[in-house]
């Protein structure tokens, strides 16, 4: 945000109730149904709380904590979106390094759902991140070759792929169910079950087959 309406001016909002951590930074608000929510980060290391109310401008109630603290990483910012009748919690971490960090920070996104009050029910931070909502088309995806152009090796002996190139990953099934991600230079598939399978590095994707 680079400007606001100066008829409207800056407002102070009021939120009620016994808060767990003060608040700290980046406030996010969205509206479903009649009800607005305000998420932001409270304490530090950063969790993420957040409070209701049915005006944007407040008063608001505050609820509790949605995410918790990383571990990895003294931060946390959020976003809430929805896309496609899916709701979802974008957020960050320090996964990305082994021993985490508060800078060099891991874009994450898991799926937001709501309790029969309409409240969140608590995001808890995975590594698979969300699925597909529409399957891959198989048929337009090449299998992984010896080509020169093809970012990935696949030895079906020893069930390992290998990345030209260290670079973050994801498999997926040809549901478009995530099975596996990560940052590396090979990936062991000898534990999946057997099937078809595709590999992206975020720019190329390829398929394989599991024997």
């Amino acid at each position: 945000m680079i400007s606001y309406d100066t008829n409207y001016g800056i407002k102070m909002i009021s939120i009620s109730g016994n808060m767990d951590f003060s608040y700290t930074e980046a406030p996010w608000v969205h509206k479903k149904g009649n009800q607005y929510y305000l998420s932001y980060a409270a304490g530090f290391p950063e969790r993420i709380v957040y409070a209701v109310a049915t005006n944007p401008a407040g008063p608001y109630t505050y609820i509790g904590i949605v995410n918790e603290i990383a571990g990895n990483c003294n931060t946390n910012h959020q976003a809430v979106v929805e896309y496609k009748n899916n709701w979802y919690f974008v957020y960050h971490n320090g996964g990305i390094q082994t021993d985490g960090g508060s800078f060099s920070r891991s874009l994450c996104i898991d799926k937001l759902e709501y309790d029969e009050n309409g409240l969140y029910k608590p995001v808890i931070m995975t590594t698979k991140g969300v699925d597909m909502l529409v399957p891959p088309v198989v048929n337009t995806i090449n299998p992984i070759s010896n080509s020169a152009e093809c970012p990935f090796i696949y030895d079906p002996k020893q069930q390992l792929i290998t990345l030209k190139e260290e670079n973050d990953y994801q498999i997926v099934d040809v549901f478009g169910r995530v099975i596996n991600t990560g940052h590396s230079t090979t990936v062991n598939v000898n534990q999946f079950s057997r099937g078809m399978y595709i590999i992206t590095n975020g720019l190329q994707s390829y398929k394989f087959i599991r024997k």
